[in-house]
């Protein structure tokens, strides 16, 4: 696939993306990806740089689906990417 080509996912298949933020430019605290989005539903992650922590947030996924898993992210490497 090509940089800016579009493709239509459907449901039940499974994909894998992979991104590069540079961070070096970049003054952000947050970093926040909002997946599966529609009709209101989504699911959420947080990258928070200052706390070195990510966040998978199921509460407005589906009905059912509830809480926030979390796990520390590599302090090492975040350090190096903001400065």
């Amino acid at each position: 696939m090509k940089e800016d080509e579009k493709k239509e996912l459907r449901s039940g298949c499974v994909y894998e993306t992979e991104m590069r933020i540079n961070l070096k430019k970049s003054t952000a605290d947050k970093i926040k990806l909002n997946l599966r989005m529609s009709q209101g539903k989504k699911t959420e992650i947080l990258f928070d740089l200052k706390r070195a922590e990510a966040y998978f947030d199921r509460n407005n996924y589906d009905g059912w689906s509830k809480g926030v898993a979390s796990c520390p992210l590599n302090f090492v490497l975040i350090f190096s990417l903001l400065h």
